[in-house]
């Protein structure tokens, strides 16, 4: 089988990436940001009471490309090189992206298929420094034959390939839900593993269908799409008023400066008009009164 690496984890260090992930000519930004969500989403424990105890597996198709992989405690597939250069235990999402349309793909399900890549690929830049550490692409033939493996083939299980809905299963086989998703031409995804709901439903990693641990009957959600801001109303005689007002305080304050011109003026021209003897008042009568 020939498939791609696609491994989201940390080595001793480096911190959280994509360590190993095809070129954009192989898996287009739009998938690439796609699966690296879910690849991120099912290893969070941060922010879901959801701790990865047992190990979720992981289908995605898109288009013509299909992510399979499984999201771990590294120690699970190594008991030696597991720890960060702060001896904190690492976890990582590790997987294979095939393309469909050039050959029909069988998954391995089966952790030492994952131990074998891990040993191959991780432990030998687990130790490398952050200068030295360069992200790679990895395209390999793998024979699966001595792993076991989950292939097509039909099924009464329905899943969803709404991306505004996810649908949990209920108590199915994880098996039977993958087969299932083989055999369907559609884009989908699949995540197992899980025991929080909250984290299945959590839209932002656009699981389309999930297997919770004691969800027994199947249910679903429907994401509502974001709501486009409404833009402000605006009324057409808003800025004929507005601009109305301008003209007439504009008009009221040169009618106003005009006025203080001509009263200034009249004035003026009343002050030369009067005699020098009666522009001098009382001064001039004393004078006189004297001589």
């Amino acid at each position: 089988m020939n498939a791609h690496l696609f491994f989201y984890t940390r080595i001793k260090n480096v911190d959280y990436q994509a360590i190993i992930s095809p070129p954009e000519d192989i898996c287009p930004k739009s998938a690439r940001k796609m699966f690296l969500t879910q690849a991120r989403g099912i290893i969070n424990v941060e922010q879901y009471d959801d701790p990865l105890t047992e190990p979720r597996w992981l289908y995605s198709k898109i288009d013509n490309l299909l992510l399979w992989g499984v999201g771990i405690l590294n120690k699970e597939l190594n008991d030696d090189v597991f720890k960060d250069f702060a001896g904190r235990p690492v976890r990582g999402f590790f997987g294979i992206i095939i393309d469909v349309t050039k050959q029909d793909p069988t998954l391995p399900f089966d952790l030492n298929f994952f131990k074998q890549l891990y040993s191959s690929y991780i432990i030998p830049i687990w130790e490398l420094e952050f200068d030295a550490f360069k992200k790679s692409s990895v395209t390999a033939d793998f024979d699966i034959d001595l792993f076991t493996c989950i292939s097509k083939q039909s099924s009464q299980i329905s899943l969803n390939t709404d991306s505004n809905r996810t649908n949990l299963l209920g108590n199915v086989i994880p098996t039977d839900a993958f087969s299932a998703a083989l055999s369907m031409p559609d884009s989908t995804s699949i995540v197992t593993g899980f025991s929080s709901k909250a984290h299945a439903y959590a839209h932002e990693y656009l699981y389309l269908n999930a297997i919770v641990a004691g969800v027994d009957n199947p249910e679903f959600r429907i994401h509502k799409k974001p709501t486009p801001p409404t833009p402000p109303i605006v009324h057409p005689s808003q800025p004929k008023k507005a601009c109305r007002l301008s003209l007439i305080l504009g008009a009221i304050l040169v009618l106003a400066i005009l006025l203080m011109i001509i009263n200034k003026g009249c004035n003026n021209h009343s002050s030369k008009g009067v005699p020098k003897e009666l522009a001098s008042g009382v001064q001039t009568d004393s004078i006189q009164s004297k001589k």
